[in-house]
């Protein structure tokens, strides 16, 4: 599983490959970050494919919210591999 680097606990993530002047790997993520909206999701991107960044979020106050702002993020070009 991936791991962010702002230490928040991936629920569900798809990953894609980057084009050209952006990061090898990008992404979306549904994610658990903090007590007051517990369900976030973010774009994702990363060079090594192991620690990833977190951007462009959509902070959840319910798990149903947080799905829904899952599913409107841009996953990649093509899937990658998420090991």
């Amino acid at each position: 599983m991936i791991k962010l680097s702002n230490g928040a606990t991936v629920i569900r993530c798809e990953i894609g490959y980057g084009r050209a002047g952006e990061q090898k790997f990008i992404g979306k993520v549904l994610a658990h970050f903090s007590t007051n909206d517990p369900f976030v999701a973010w774009h994702i991107a990363s060079e090594d494919g192991v620690t990833y960044s977190c951007f462009w979020g959509h902070y959840c106050d319910n798990e149903v919210a947080g799905h829904q702002a899952y599913e409107s993020k841009f996953v990649g070009y093509g899937p990658a591999p998420l090991d």
